[in-house]
Parts: C-alpha cells; sequence; structure tokens
C-alpha cells in the first residue's frame, strides 16, 4: 500500500539514507579517483571532471531516494531533499567552520551540494506526483 502518513521516523529513516547516499557517493567517486585521475598526468586540483563526477553520482543516487521516499510518503512532496540532503549540508559546514579553506568549498563542494540538492527535491516531487497518479486511476 502505498501514501503512508508520514510519521516521525519517517524524517529518521530518510535521514539514515541521506547519510548512506552521503557515503556511497563518496566511496564511488574515491574509488573513480584511484582508478582514473592518478594516472593521468592532465587532472590537476582545478579540474572540473571530479567536481562533475561527484555531482552526477551524487544526484542520481539522491534523486533515486527522494524519489521513493516520496512515493511511500507523499505528503512532503519535494522537502524530502531537504531532509535527505541535511547530513550533507552538516559535514560540509562543519569542514568550512573547522577546516576553513571557503574558496576551496565555493569551487569543489558547493556545486555537489546545489546540483544533490536540486536533484533530491525534483526526484522527491515527482516521486509525489506519481503515487498520486497510480492511486487515481486505481481508485476510478
Amino acid at each position: 500500500m502505498a501514501g503512508h502518513p508520514t510519521r516521525w521516523y519517517s524524517y529518521l529513516i530518510v535521514g539514515l539514507f541521506g547519510v548512506v547516499v552521503m557515503v556511497v557517493t563518496l566511496v564511488v567517486v574515491s574509488v573513480f579517483a584511484a582508478l582514473f585521475w592518478s594516472s593521468a598526468p592532465d587532472m590537476t586540483e582545478r579540474s572540473i571532471l571530479p567536481v562533475l563526477i561527484n555531482s552526477l553520482v551524487g544526484a542520481a543516487l539522491y534523486g533515486a531516494i527522494a524519489f521513493l521516499s516520496a512515493a511511500l510518503w507523499p505528503d512532503n512532496g519535494w522537502r524530502w531533499g531537504l531532509v535527505l540532503i541535511a547530513p550533507l549540508a552538516v559535514i560540509l559546514a562543519l569542514s568550512v567552520a573547522f577546516a576553513g579553506y571557503v574558496a576551496a568549498f565555493f569551487r569543489n563542494d558547493f556545486p555537489v551540494l546545489v546540483i544533490c540538492f536540486t536533484a533530491a527535491s525534483a526526484g522527491a516531487h515527482l516521486g509525489k506526483i506519481w503515487i498520486r497518479r497510480v492511486r487515481s486511476k486505481l481508485e476510478g
């Protein structure tokens, strides 16, 4: 049965999925970096490719989890994107607060945060629309 009411623990579950997606994204990008970027002499710290790969992997994973979250609990819609991205935003804020490097944050991490948030919110909105259409077809 789809469209369960949103309970307090739903936020905890989706937030934990946000942490899992963040870790999986970092692992995938780290493995990709170890395999390809270290062997390429042209890949420097200023290259856009690592940021692009990180953004695309994160956007795909966050969008898929947000779609499923909104399909299961459609009451919140796009706001599931906020819940999913919250762990990533907290980690990045703590990184800037304790390590500094504000310029590196805006060059490397901020585009990833914006793209992942956009994908998660869009995925959640599409999940909400999809489940409502499915339910309306089933009901009549």
